[in-house]
């Protein structure tokens, strides 16, 4: 008997593009599925939109924005979505995203495959919304080497906790099938604080293996307006609550675990402050002297304050007392 599958939309303020990302999921060759649209209180005409497809679609709208004025990102709208229910299997699709036709029949049959899966992730592009342009050619990020050497359309089961400990490996949600009964087991999304795909893809991982499936199916939507922000300010964006992320798991990991966790960490402080400090240097001066006293006063370090004091100082200045400086540090 073929699974059947609840596809989830989250939306807000997508007015512009939610039909085309509707349209895509109608048009899955595998068709054993509800669609359910979670709309976080939009404010122009996702809701209008979105009537235009009458019972097809299930339509809940939330009473007041969460996800934005939570710091929430989409977890809300999934959460409620995974209340209404009723497939097997979940689905998630950020509003603005695409699938391809085939997506949803290549993952079934991957869940059939591997019963005993946590998640199943298909690959994709990210694309830019103004111009249509490839941006990047895939939405694994620094995958097992296993799956580089896999043939187009393979499928790879992987104990994936420790390398989704060290950085997200899945770009987004609308990768992904998650069975109901995986979610009964290690809750819901976590509410507040941002980056709560990248939360749940590590609960799963820690108790399931996850599916890796080498086949572009998914359209990622670029727009500099998202919640993710700029490309190139990303890192700083997700900082924080990757940080946090961390630490939860810090506090619910393994003897063995607990100090990769905490190299993880030291790691992500020094790559990011570096990183800030790079940034003073090559214009974002007053931004990177904000945010590196920010980091200072949340987590006093003299690395910290001395890569403050050498982007405010005059860098004449600087080269004088370098050495001094170092030897102190």
């Amino acid at each position: 008997m073929d699974p059947f599958v609840s596809v989830i939309i989250s939306a807000y303020n997508l007015g512009w593009c939610i039909e085309d990302t509707i349209r895509s999921v109608l048009a899955q060759t595998y068709q054993d599925f509800e669609v359910i649209v979670v709309d976080d209180a939009s404010t122009d005409d996702t809701e209008t939109r979105v009537a235009g497809f009458g019972d097809r679609i299930r339509y809940v709208r939330h009473a007041s924005n969460q996800g934005t004025v939570r710091n929430a990102e989409g977890a809300p709208t999934r959460n409620t979505g995974v209340r209404h229910s009723r497939g097997e299997l979940l689905a998630f699709l950020d509003g603005d995203d695409l699938w391809e036709p085939e997506k949803l029949a290549v993952q079934i049959e991957a869940a059939r495959r591997y019963p005993d899966a946590g998640m199943i992730a298909v690959d994709g592009i990210q694309f830019n919304s103004s111009n249509g342009m490839i941006i990047t050619p895939t939405l694994f990020n620094g995958i097992v080497k296993e799956y580089e050497t896999l043939p187009y359309g393979a499928m790879l089961s992987a104990s994936l906790y420790l390398p989704m400990l060290h950085h997200c490996l899945i770009e987004t949600p609308s990768q992904v099938i998650i069975p109901k009964q995986v979610l009964d087991r290690v809750g819901l999304f976590h509410e507040g604080g941002g980056s709560s795909d990248y939360d749940m893809f590590i609960r799963v991982a820690a108790r399931f293996p996850i599916i890796l499936i080498k086949q572009s199916l998914v359209r990622y939507r670029y727009q500099p307006s998202s919640w993710s922000g700029q490309i190139d300010r990303r890192r700083f964006k997700h900082f924080e609550p990757n940080i946090a992320i961390w630490s939860r798991h810090l506090g619910i990991a393994d003897e063995e675990t607990q100090p990769v966790i905490r190299r993880r960490i030291a790691q992500e402080l020094y790559e990011v402050t570096t990183s800030a400090f790079e940034d003073g240097r090559n214009g974002h001066r007053a931004w990177a002297l904000s945010f590196l006293f920010g980091q200072f006063r949340r987590r006093p370090s003299w690395r910290t304050a001395y890569l403050f004091f050498r982007l405010w100082c005059p860098q004449r200045l600087e080269a004088a007392l370098k050495p001094v400086i170092r030897r102190f540090v």
